[in-house]
C-alpha cells in the first residue's frame, strides 16, 4: 500500500519596497488622514529559482495604482498580480486590538464565495490575496506592518501526497511525450495564467488555456484535462502558497481521488508534475464550519508584526521637509481641511529688508511652508544685529560684515535646505535721496526692482524709513501685485495690507467696493530724506525686541489669510461687526482679513484700522501710477530729486491752496 503524507506547502514571504511606505506616509498625510477605510492594492509574485529567496510577494509604490491591474489571466511586467487591501490604523493602539483572527476570516470567506459563484473561474487572481495591516509612525518614519496570506483550511477535505519526494513530484517532462513538449516549454518561457488548463490527448500535441474555458471544454476534454499553476516555490518536494486555495477550487469543478497538478517553475526542467490525493466529499463545507490561516511569521519566526525604520535610509534634505510638512499637513486632517498647502508653497515672496523684521519674516514663511523666498537688502550684518535679527549670528560680523540678504539666505538653507531663496543686494531709490552722476545706475536699480516685483507674488515691505517705501508701493500698484507692510515704532507696530492695483476691473458687488488706502494714503506731505539732521537714536531703529517676532508674525499669517480668499488682493475690509462676529459666513476660513493691525506694546493692545484709498494719495493714486508709468525713469528721477515735485503731481499743493482759501465768517452770531 502507498505510504502517503499530509501536503505541506511554502508560506509567501512578503517584500515590501521602500517605495511602498514612503507612498503610504504621502497618502496618509493628504488624502487618507483620520480614515481606516480598507484600501485596495496589488502586489506581484513570480517564479524562484532559489531555495534561500522562497516565495515572495513584492509591493512597492505603484502598488496602490490598482486601476492598472490587469486582467485576471494576464501577467504583467511586474510577475503575477495578487489583489490586497490595506488596512492603516490611526494609532498604535487600534493596531493591536484589532482581531486578526476575525480579518483574515473576512476576506477568506470572500475567496470561499468568490469560488462558489464562479467568480474565480473568470478572475483567478481572486483565489491569491493579501492583507496588509500597519501602523505609520510619520512623526519617526516607523511603520508596524503585518501581511496576512489567507489560506482556506476545510477540515472535510485533506491532501496527502506519496511519502516519498521522488513520488510525489515528478519531473514534468517524464510524464508526457515529446510531441508534448514544446507547447509546455513555450508556456514557461512565457506565461501568461497563473492558474490554467494544460490539455493532454495521447498522440496529439498539447494545448494550454485559461480556466474560464472549463465549461467550453467535452467530456473527454475535461478527462485529459491537467490543472496547472505557476509555482512560486523553489523547494524540491513541496509547492507553493498559491496552491491551497486552488486545490480547494478544483474540488469544485470535478472530485477525483487523485490529482496531477502541472507546476510550472523557473524552467522547463525544474518544472514538476504534484501528484495529491484526497477525500472524496460532495460539496465544500460551508464558510461557518471553514477556518483560514495565513498570518506571516515576523524575522524571529514568531506569529507579530515586523517593523521598519526608514529614517536611516532618506536623504537627511527629503528627512527634513517631510518633517517640516509633516505639521502643516497635520492641519488638514481637523483643524483646517481647506488648507491650500500647494498654494504657499509655490507663492514667490520678495521681502524688501533683511533686517529685524525681515529674519521674522522669513522664519514665519518657513513655518508655513512657503518655499520660493528672495531676501533684499544693501546693509551688512554688524555687531548689534544677531541678538535682535534672529538669521545672523556672531560670524556674519565678522570682517566688515557680510551683506544682510546673503547672510539671511545662508541661514534659511542651513534650517532647511529646501528652501529656495536667493539674495539681491541692492539699494531702494527713495525721493528725497539726491541722484547726481550715478543716474545711469540708479535707472538700472529701478530697472531690476520693478522686475523683481513683477516676478514675485507677494511683496512686503519691511525697510526702516518711510520713503525706502515709496517705489514698491508704486510698482505693486501698478501691477497689482499683493503687498503687505509693516513698520515699527518704539513700542508699537503696524501691520498692514495694500489695496488692489488700478487695473482691476471690479467684476462683483464686493469688488467695487471703495479701494483700500496704502502706507501713503494717510498723508498730505510726500516723503522725503528722514535721515537727514537727526541724531544717533533717531537714524536707528530703536524698538522693544518683542515688536518685531510680533509684528512680522502678523504680517505672514495676514499673507496666509489673503492667499485663502477667494477674491484674493482684492478682498474687502470687514465691517465692525464681521471683526466681532463668530459667524463663518462672516470670516474666511482663516477668520477675518482685516486692513491694518495697529498694536500697542505700553497697553498691551491691538484695534483693526480701515482706511480707504485717497485719491490725491503720493503713490497709489491714478496721477502718479499713470505718470511713471508713461514717462518711466524721468519722472522718477525727478521725483527723486524733487519730492515737492510728487506733491505737485498727486495734487497735494492744490489741496494746500483750497485749504488756505477757506475763510470763515468772522460775524459770529449766538443762539
Amino acid at each position: 500500500m502507498e505510504s502517503l503524507s499530509l501536503l505541506k506547502f511554502q508560506g509567501f514571504h512578503s517584500v515590501p519596497d521602500a517605495s511602498l511606505w514612503e507612498e503610504l506616509g504621502k497618502r496618509k498625510l493628504e488624502s487618507y488622514k483620520l480614515s481606516d477605510s480598507s484600501v485596495e492594492l496589488i502586489g506581484w509574485y513570480n517564479t524562484s529559482r532559489s531555495v534561500h529567496i522562497g516565495s515572495r510577494v513584492t509591493l512597492r509604490a505603484a502598488s496602490f495604482d490598482v486601476e492598472n491591474l490587469k486582467d485576471g489571466n494576464e501577467k504583467s511586467g511586474d510577475g503575477f498580480p495578487v489583489r490586497g487591501i490595506l488596512i492603516n490604523t490611526n494609532t498604535i493602539d487600534e493596531f493591536k486590538k484589532i482581531d486578526k483572527k476575525d480579518l483574515l476570516n473576512k476576506v477568506g470567506n470572500e475567496i470561499l464565495d468568490d469560488i462558489k459563484s464562479g467568480s474565480a473561474t473568470e478572475d483567478p487572481t481572486l483565489l491569491v490575496r493579501f492583507i496588509l495591516l500597519s501602523f505609520a509612525d510619520l512623526k519617526k518614519h516607523k511603520y508596524i506592518y503585518w501581511f496576512g496570506f489567507p489560506a482556506i483550511v476545510d477540515p472535510t477535505v485533506s491532501f496527502q501526497t506519496p511519502a516519498s519526494k521522488e513520488q510525489s513530484m515528478k519531473p514534468l517532462l517524464s510524464m508526457f511525450a515529446i510531441e508534448q513538449h514544446k507547447c509546455l516549454e513555450d508556456f514557461v518561457t512565457n506565461p501568461k495564467y497563473p492558474f490554467f488548463l494544460c490539455i493532454m490527448k495521447t498522440g496529439e500535441e498539447s494545448h494550454i488555456r485559461p480556466l474560464k474555458d472549463w465549461e467550453k471544454l467535452t467530456g473527454i476534454d475535461k478527462e485529459c484535462a491537467y490543472f496547472g499553476f505557476v509555482d512560486p516555490c523553489p523547494l524540491e518536494g513541496n509547492p507553493g502558497w498559491v496552491l491551497r486555495n486552488f486545490l480547494i477550487y478544483i474540488r469544485t469543478l470535478r472530485k477525483k481521488e487523485r490529482e496531477s497538478l502541472v507546476c510550472l517553475r523557473q524552467s522547463i526542467t525544474e518544472s514538476k508534475i504534484l501528484l495529491v490525493n484526497s477525500a472524496m466529499v460532495e460539496n465544500i463545507s460551508d464558510n461557518a464550519k471553514t477556518t483560514f490561516v495565513g498570518w506571516e511569521p515576523n524575522a524571529n519566526g514568531k506569529m507579530g508584526p515586523r517593523v521598519i525604520d526608514l529614517s536611516a535610509h532618506l536623504d537627511p534634505i527629503r528627512l527634513a521637509e517631510a518633517a517640516c510638512n509633516l505639521n502643516l499637513k497635520l492641519m488638514t486632517w481637523r483643524a483646517l481641511p481647506e488648507l491650500n498647502l500647494n498654494l504657499l508653497a509655490t507663492t514667490k515672496c520678495l521681502l524688501l529688508g533683511s533686517g529685524t523684521l525681515g529674519c521674522a519674516v522669513a522664519r514665519g514663511l518657513l513655518g508655513w511652508g512657503f518655499r520660493n523666498i528672495t531676501m533684499l537688502d544693501n546693509g551688512k550684518v554688524s555687531y548689534s544685529n544677531p541678538v535682535r535679527q534672529s538669521l545672523f549670528a556672531f560670524d556674519d560680523c565678522k570682517n566688515g560684515g557680510k551683506p544682510k540678504a546673503e547672510a539671511a539666505v545662508e541661514s534659511l538653507k542651513a534650517i532647511f535646505p529646501g528652501v529656495n531663496a536667493k539674495a539681491i543686494s541692492l539699494t531702494i531709490p527713495m525721493p528725497g535721496h539726491f541722484v547726481t552722476s550715478d543716474a545711469e545706475h540708479v535707472e538700472h536699480t529701478v530697472k531690476m526692482l520693478e522686475e523683481l516685483i513683477q516676478q514675485h507674488d507677494a511683496i512686503f515691505l519691511l525697510t526702516d524709513t518711510r520713503e525706502s517705501r515709496w517705489l514698491p508701493t508704486v510698482f505693486c500698484a501698478m501691477y497689482d501685485k499683493i503687498l503687505i507692510n509693516a513698520a515699527l515704532g518704539f513700542d508699537g507696530y503696524l501691520v498692514m495690507r495694500h489695496g488692489h492695483g488700478l487695473n482691476v476691473s471690479p467684476t462683483t458687488e464686493t469688488e467695487s467696493q471703495q479701494r483700500l488706502g496704502c502706507y501713503f494714503c494717510n498723508d498730505i506731505v510726500a516723503p522725503r530724506n528722514s535721515t537727514q539732521d537727526r541724531t544717533l537714536d533717531q537714524q536707528c531703529t530703536v524698538t522693544r525686541p518683542g515688536l518685531a517676532p510680533v509684528a512680522g508674525a502678523l504680517a505672514v499669517e495676514m499673507l496666509v489669510n489673503l492667499l485663502h480668499n477667494e477674491l484674493g488682493n482684492r478682498a474687502p475690509c470687514p465691517s465692525t461687526n464681521d471683526c466681532a462676529s463668530t459667524e463663518k459666513s462672516k470670516v474666511s476660513k482663516l477668520g477675518i482679513l482685516p486692513h491694518q493691525i495697529r498694536g500697542f506694546f505700553s497697553t498691551f493692545s491691538s484695534v483693526l484700522v480701515q482706511g480707504p484709498a485717497f485719491n490725491q494719495c503720493t503713490a497709489c493714486s491714478s496721477r502718479i501710477i499713470d505718470k511713471v508709468r508713461d514717462e518711466g525713469f524721468p519722472t522718477l528721477l525727478r521725483i527723486f530729486n524733487d519730492p515737492d515735485y510728487l506733491e505737485s503731481l498727486a495734487g497735494l499743493d492744490e489741496l494746500k491752496t483750497d485749504t488756505d482759501l477757506c475763510d470763515f465768517d468772522e460775524d459770529w452770531t449766538e443762539d
